[in-house]
């Protein structure tokens, strides 16, 4: 896949609502965001882990509350 069809894809996104409106784009072993910055990243796992798209693909820990805090401010 090349960044071409990764941006095309985010375009399209921001229109259906998919991956917060098209801010973050994943794969198995990617994450890509249209911002820079921990909150963003923060936000992108947040929406994976809450629609189900990485269930089971990851382990949440205890520590995420306080992760998500510190990014916000």
């Amino acid at each position: 896949m090349t960044l071409g069809v990764v941006s095309r894809v985010m375009e399209r996104w921001q229109g259906t609502g998919e991956c917060l409106n098209g801010r973050y784009f994943w794969t198995s072993d990617l994450v890509i965001s249209r911002e820079a910055g921990l909150a963003s990243m923060v936000d992108a796992t947040r929406d994976m882990i809450m629609t189900g798209e990485i269930e089971g693909d990851v382990t949440v820990r205890e520590e995420w509350e306080a992760v998500t805090e510190a990014a916000h401010g």
